[in-house]
C-alpha cells in the first residue's frame, strides 16, 4: 500500500513540472535592444531589467541597465551574454528594437526569432547608440516605455 502511495505521489510530482521551475532572477529580461552595424560584426545594446534593484515602487519604473555585446550575429550575442553573466536573456518584455543603420538582413533575422514578439516596435536612428541608451539612467520609467511614448507622439 505504501508503495502505491509513493508511486502516486511521484507521478503527481512528475506531471506538475515543478522540478524545472525558474525564478525571476534566473533570467535577464531585455526591455529594449539596439543593433548597430560596425562592418563585419554588430554591437548589441541590451537594456535589461536589473532585478537586484527592484523595490516596491508600484510598478512605476523597472530599474534597468544597458550592456553592450560585440558579436557576429544575434545568436552569438546571446551566448556571449550567458557566458559572461551565467543567466540567459529573456525577450518576453522586449518593447523596442533600435537599428543603426536600417539593415534588412538584421530585420529579417530578428523577425524569424521565436523569442522576439512580432508586436515589438522596430525603429532606425542616426544617433550614436551609446548616447541614445545613455538617457536610461535619468528616466522615471523604463527605457523601452520611454521610447514607445516618444514614438507615439
Amino acid at each position: 500500500m505504501k508503495v502505491k502511495i509513493l508511486l502516486v505521489c511521484f507521478f503527481c510530482f512528475a506531471i506538475t513540472g515543478c522540478q524545472k521551475m525558474n525564478s525571476v532572477e534566473t533570467y535577464d529580461y531585455v526591455l529594449a535592444m539596439g543593433v548597430e552595424d560596425i562592418g563585419n560584426n554588430y554591437l548589441y545594446h541590451y537594456s535589461v531589467a536589473d532585478t537586484s534593484k527592484i523595490t516596491d515602487n508600484g510598478g512605476i519604473k523597472v530599474p534597468s541597465k544597458t550592456v553592450t555585446i560585440h558579436a557576429k550575429d544575434f545568436q552569438k550575442g546571446k551566448k556571449i551574454w550567458e557566458q559572461r553573466t551565467g543567466r540567459p536573456l529573456n525577450f518576453s518584455q522586449l518593447k523596442l528594437i533600435v537599428l543603426k543603420p536600417m539593415d534588412k538582413k538584421v530585420v529579417k533575422a530578428l523577425s524569424h526569432e521565436r523569442e522576439i514578439s512580432k508586436s515589438v516596435d522596430m525603429v532606425t536612428t542616426k544617433k550614436e547608440m551609446k548616447k541614445l541608451f545613455g538617457v536610461e539612467k535619468k528616466l522615471p520609467i523604463s527605457f523601452g516605455e520611454y521610447m514607445q511614448q516618444v514614438l507615439a507622439r
